[in-house]
């Protein structure tokens, strides 16, 4: 028996929480593992969804596939893919996972773009492989539906949340300055369009950069339902730069708005930082320096 678990770093999420966008709706995409290949018969298979802190894989657009192997044969595991209500699959991913007997690997598969932001039903997915048990060569396939997949409900959530802010607001980064080991730069959000309500929570960076917004009582920060705009000041500090983090650190340059969209569950909704990194790498030079 082959034990599956899907694995990341979200919150569980209630679908009802994902925000409507103007994103067409999809059923689930066909996997492309070869027809050839043969049904799997005897070996038995499950799936669920753990929670683990998985961030750097979600920000690389993956997510940990916990695989127990119960058998008593050595299972190898040559495609993989995971495909999933209101996600577009990338499509199979051809890699050898071995797995002994009585063993669990953690297989690394790509969850896709998130295309439904409408349907508040609860994500489906399941996971496809094509492998080989024991020394039979025989390729064979199985897909195993998750019977948890709230990891995939909370990237959703983020996703149609983070979408539906940026198609209400333009948000701008602008005017960074340096000063010692700090770059200040004004935050401009600027809501174009009337509709749903958005409250701005809270701002928050990363291992290498914390945030600050240097207006007291700022925030939460009550956007309403109208056309607006409003200027932040915001202040960006090196937290770490030691060689650790800066060796270990897979997303050193962003910095996210935590917005509450038509009154759901705060989200995560990441700014273009692109204008910002000459001024951030200079800091973090700077206390490279120091440091040393």
């Amino acid at each position: 028996m082959l034990l599956v678990a899907c694995s990341s770093t979200a919150t569980t999420v209630p679908a009802t929480t994902v925000p409507a966008a103007t994103v067409p709706a999809t059923t689930v995409p066909a996997t492309t593992v070869p027809a050839t290949t043969v049904p799997d018969a005897s070996t038995e298979f499950a799936a669920r969804v753990v929670l683990t802190r998985q961030r750097d894989l979600v920000d690389r657009g993956l997510v940990n596939v916990f695989t127990l192997n119960t058998s008593d044969d050595v299972v190898v595991i040559t495609r993989r893919e995971l495909v999933a209500t209101a996600f577009a699959s990338p499509g199979p991913a051809t890699r050898t996972s071995r797995i002994p007997a009585g063993r669990e690997v953690a297989l690394q598969i790509a969850y896709g773009d998130v295309v439904d932001c409408a349907d508040p039903a609860p994500v489906a997915a399941t996971l496809v492989i094509e492998y080989t048990a024991g020394d039979d060569p025989t390729a064979r396939s199985a897909e195993v539906p998750l019977s948890d997949a709230t990891v995939l409900d909370t990237i959703r959530a983020n996703a149609c949340t983070a979408r539906a802010v940026h198609e209400a607001a333009d948000l701008t980064l602008s005017g960074p300055e340096v000063v010692g080991e700090t770059v200040t730069v004004a935050l401009t959000i600027d809501r174009h369009d009337a509709g749903p309500s958005f409250v701005v929570r809270s701002i928050g960076g990363t291992v290498l950069f914390g945030v600050r917004v240097l207006a007291p009582g700022e925030l939460p920060l009550d956007l309403g339902t109208d056309p607006g705009s409003v200027t932040l000041p915001l202040e960006i500090s090196v937290n770490r730069c030691d060689p650790h983090a800066l060796a270990e650190t897979t997303k050193r340059y962003a910095i996210d708005l935590r917005v509450s969209f038509d009154g759901a569950d705060p989200r995560a909704v990441p700014l273009d930082v692109s204008a910002l990194v000459p001024s951030m790498e200079q800091v973090l030079e700077a206390c490279r320096a120091r440091t040393a």
